[in-house]
């Protein structure tokens, strides 16, 4: 919204028009990636379910699981600490959260293949996702491909476990964002307020001599 300055020049009127412009087409851009970054993560949802959908056997979906599971790059081991340990699932599952440029990106492992599989599939749906767009995901693959039904209950609640575990690293993210640009936004106004106080003056007496004053 634009709003009129008083007292402005029209060489002031122009730089700020200018500057409004520019506000304008950066948040056009922001808002054209979000869209082109959302429909990624739907496509990749819809290649999972792709890749299952041709398959009838649960048996089958189970050692496509495995498989998936196996190309999965192994997290490195000093990132296997116990602030990476996921609660809540019957295998050990470790998820690693990392920003940059905006975006989060997701790496994790398991010590078991077929929760490998799981991880692998949230790690490639997940990753590359500013916070906004990782805590407001909708999931739907998970439930078209049946994993809700098919899997065990301990597995089904490690599933979730992961899934949320993933969207409290972008809440974490996003409020660390947000406290950094309070501290900036904070930091402007902080300015220290100096008070000019006026020196008092004092005025010797005609006739006086303060030495002598001093000495009485």
């Amino acid at each position: 919204m634009r709003t009129e300055k008083k007292n402005e020049t029209p060489e002031e009127q122009e730089e700020r028009k200018r500057r409004e412009e520019l506000i304008k087409q950066e948040e056009l851009k922001k808002q054209e990636e979000t869209i082109i970054r959302r429909n990624k993560l739907n496509q990749r949802q819809d290649e999972i379910i792709d890749m299952f959908s041709g398959i009838d056997d649960w048996m089958d979906k189970y050692a496509l699981l495995i498989d998936i599971g196996n190309a999965l790059e192994p997290l490195d081991e000093q990132l296997k600490t116990p602030q990476n340990l996921i609660t809540g699932c019957q295998s050990r599952v470790w998820l690693y959260a990392e920003e940059k440029d905006d975006l989060i990106y997701f790496r994790g492992d398991s010590d078991a293949v077929m929760v490998r599989g799981l991880v692998s599939m949230l790690v490639s749906v997940f990753s590359g996702y500013t916070p906004d767009e990782i805590i407001t995901a909708d999931l739907y693959f998970i439930d078209q491909i049946g994993l809700w039904e098919h899997l065990s209950p301990t597995r089904s609640n490690g599933l979730r476990a992961m899934a949320k575990q993933m969207r409290l690293y972008a809440v974490a993210i996003k409020a660390k964002r947000e406290k950094m640009l309070l501290n900036v936004n904070a930091d402007k106004y902080d300015r220290p307020i100096f008070v000019k106080r006026e020196k008092k003056v004092r005025t010797k007496k005609e006739g006086t001599n303060p030495l002598k004053e001093k000495e009485n």
